[in-house]
């Protein structure tokens, strides 16, 4: 892995709208043409409360949904 993008959601619905939006797929699909590898990850997840000082978002982030988008950069050929 050369390259990872971690995103948070309140629910499955806002992954999927994210997913499904056009210009992620502009972006997947012209790293595409530069990655060996395109894992993505979708977990529900919650926040440990010795971390919790570092996100500092409330407690509407406490739970939810983690996308994750793993890269390995390299040539295709």
């Amino acid at each position: 892995m050369t390259h990872a993008v971690h995103l948070r959601f309140g629910s499955m619905q806002h992954i999927d709208q994210f997913r499904q939006h056009a210009k992620l797929q502009q972006v997947k699909d012209e790293a595409d043409d530069m990655c060996d590898t395109m894992l993505e990850i979708v977990v529900a997840g919650t926040v440990p409360r010795d971390i919790e000082a570092i996100f500092r978002k409330g407690s509407d982030w406490d739970v939810g949904m983690d996308h994750i988008l793993i890269l390995q950069v390299g040539s295709k050929d």
